[in-house]
């Protein structure tokens, strides 16, 4: 059955990326302090890589046309594609990121919170991509935004890890560049490895 809180769930999803773009620190702090990673890939992560992966398959059958068996074919391949590259984009960068804090600054191996801390910028990211998708044009403001992330993981890792001043910016840099890359560069695999280039 579904409640009430699922039916607001993508509004709670928007509502948080907006949060996290304008007042980061304050974000992160309620975060902590009230939401659980379970909570975030239950009610952030999972939701939003549907989301996604739903508009990607509207706009594959948008450019491919509405009567064809094969353009449904291609439009959920297409979307499967995304949606797997985000979720294993999403279990790779936290764990990249939980390894770089315990190898470097030794800190506790804590998986649950940098999934936490990724999850949350993720969705950020996986917005960006889709607002590229339907609108390439807007590729250098994008850029400039996903710069401007930097400073939203820096709040992260002061707030979620509590990571001393000395520490913060190296990490900071290695996440977002991460985030940047690495669900790219997934989503092109997945299409070549289930297409075989076709798409």
């Amino acid at each position: 059955m579904t409640t009430q809180n699922d039916q607001l769930n993508y509004k709670y999803i928007f509502g948080r990326i907006f949060s996290l773009l304008v007042k980061p620190i304050q974000t992160w702090g309620k975060i902590r302090d009230s939401e659980n990673a379970s909570d975030t890939m239950m009610k952030i992560v999972y939701p939003m890589i549907g989301i996604i992966s739903l508009l990607a398959f509207l706009k594959k059958i948008y450019l491919l046309g509405w009567g064809d068996a094969i353009s449904y074919q291609q439009a959920l391949v297409y979307c499967c594609a995304i949606a797997v590259a985000y979720f294993v984009s999403f279990f790779l960068i936290s764990f990249l990121s939980n390894k770089i804090m315990t190898l470097l600054y030794k800190l506790p191996d804590d998986k649950l919170t940098h999934q936490q801390l990724v999850g949350n910028v993720l969705i950020i990211f996986g917005a960006l991509y889709t607002i590229k998708m339907f609108f390439p044009w807007t590729g250098l403001i994008i850029w400039i935004v996903q710069l401007y992330l930097g400073y939203v993981i820096w709040g992260g890792l002061v707030q979620l890890l509590a990571l001393e001043k000395k520490y913060q910016i190296f990490p900071m840099f290695v996440i977002l560049i991460l985030c940047i890359f690495i669900p790219d560069q997934s989503v092109r695999l997945f299409l070549q490895i289930l297409t075989s280039g076709a798409i």
